[in-house]
């Protein structure tokens, strides 16, 4: 894959980023090259599944097949870009049209959400208090601050601390070091217990952070929805649709899909929605995997609805985006759920 600027078609914010990792020096925005081979690995695996075995995407696809959108981030373009290249049959820029998404969540229209600000304002004041109490987390703190002999003044916030480090530890690099000695993986234990006991408290039933991804995620559920019912209906030619996002994205998505057994996303995971139809019946179904894994009788909408092979009546993801997320709000309309006056007393 070379980099001249005249192959990429696209959007002209990502149009003008570069489409390749600087292994030289790894600028900030960057997609490391360890995470392009990650990008790289996985587009070849879904390709083996999805193309070789299953025949979505055939040597001859052709532009009208795909759709690729990126949020405006030079690494999310790399990622897309790197799994891209291994799964499509005969990779081809002038075949494909990035899109550019200014928001996190992949809204289109109607996006700014004054009842999401709110319960987001919820989940922080939550958060605060579970930090105050958590005296491991004060005692991993501490320790980090002592040996990178940074004064116990400063008190950065755990996640942030959290997100700094974990590149040292995903790269197999040394751990930064003080004056006297390093970090080793045993300091940011307290931080990793904290993050996990966050996610178990907040993350329940009828609490602001439910109510939170609910609305934030709504807007790309509905893109969802809305493609595979295109599909149903027969009236779009696409078979394959990505959104190349962050851990901001992957997260919220995860918890309003009720999916078990989560943290946080590590680099490189992919939430897929697939669409599959019984030939006997022209039913429709989906199955839902979380880096690789069928977890769709976890799903939210589709508890007690799997069948034998672990699909999921597709009427069930269209019956929870059209009434029953925004219902908790009271509501029929994104927007009227969004209105902060009509979510008070939820």
């Amino acid at each position: 894959m070379t980099t001249s600027a005249n192959q990429l078609r696209a959007d002209d914010r990502l149009k003008v980023m570069p489409y390749l990792p600087n292994y030289k020096t790894c600028p900030k925005t960057y997609l490391t090259p360890l995470g392009a081979l990650q990008h790289l690995t996985l587009g070849n695996h879904l390709n083996n599944v999805y193309n070789k075995k299953l025949g979505l995407l055939s040597d001859k696809w052709s532009e009208a097949d795909i759709s690729i959108e990126s949020t405006g981030y030079t690494r999310t373009l790399q990622s897309s870009l790197a799994l891209l290249y291994g799964f499509l049959p005969q990779f081809d820029f002038s075949k494909f049209y990035i899109k550019l998404s200014h928001w996190l969540n992949f809204c289109q229209k109607n996006c700014q959400c004054s009842a999401a600000h709110k319960y987001a304002q919820q989940v922080d004041e939550e958060r605060y208090e579970l930090i105050k109490n958590d005296v491991g987390l004060k005692e991993s703190l501490d320790v980090i601050n002592t040996i990178l002999d940074v004064g116990s003044s400063y008190k950065p916030r755990a996640n942030h601390v959290q997100d700094a480090l974990t590149p040292f530890v995903c790269h197999h690099r040394r751990l930064p070091c003080g004056p006297k000695e390093c970090l080793k993986v045993e300091h940011l234990g307290g931080i990793i217990n904290h993050t996990k006991m966050v996610a178990a408290v907040t993350n329940q039933e009828g609490k602001p952070l439910e109510k939170l991804v609910r609305l934030s995620m709504h807007p790309m559920l509905q893109r969802i929805v809305s493609g595979m019912e295109s599909a149903v209906l027969g009236n779009d030619s696409v078979k394959f649709t990505l959104f190349s996002g962050h851990d901001l994205t992957v997260s919220p998505l995860i918890d309003v899909l009720t999916l078990p057994n989560h943290t946080w996303p590590p680099y490189a995971s992919r939430v897929v929605f697939e669409l599959w139809r019984e030939d006997q019946t022209s039913s429709y179904f989906i199955k839902v995997l979380y880096n690789g894994e069928n977890l769709t009788k976890h799903v939210r909408f589709c508890q007690g609805f799997t069948n034998d092979i672990g699909l999921c009546p597709w009427k069930r993801f269209f019956e929870f985006v059209t009434e029953e997320n925004l219902g908790v709000f009271n509501s029929t309309t994104y927007l009227e759920a969004c209105q902060t006056k009509h979510s008070q007393h939820n």
